[in-house]
């Protein structure tokens, strides 16, 4: 059983305006990169990154800081916070 993956607006709002920022090539590795941390937060979110305080959870993808929480019982993911690094 698989996982619903969510994005908090502001979170979407800042990959956003990253996204605009980088270079056509840039874009696209970030395009990529986030729709393969979709697919691994889907199949198995334990198995992704490592945890925080609380339900918290880190990970690293296209060279961005992802934060997300897991909740099992409602089998969803919500990714909660970015920070931008090497871009």
């Amino acid at each position: 059983m698989t996982f619903n993956t969510t994005w908090d607006d502001i979170v979407l709002d800042q990959l956003a305006d990253i996204y605009v920022s980088l270079d056509p090539g840039s874009r696209e590795l970030l395009v990529q990169e986030i729709e393969l941390l979709n697919l691994r937060l889907a199949n198995d979110p334990y198995d992704v990154g490592e945890s925080r305080a609380g339900n918290v959870r880190i990970t690293f993808a296209a060279r961005l800081t992802v934060f997300f929480t897991v909740n099992n019982s409602l089998r969803i993911v919500r990714v909660i916070a970015i920070s931008k690094s090497g871009w």
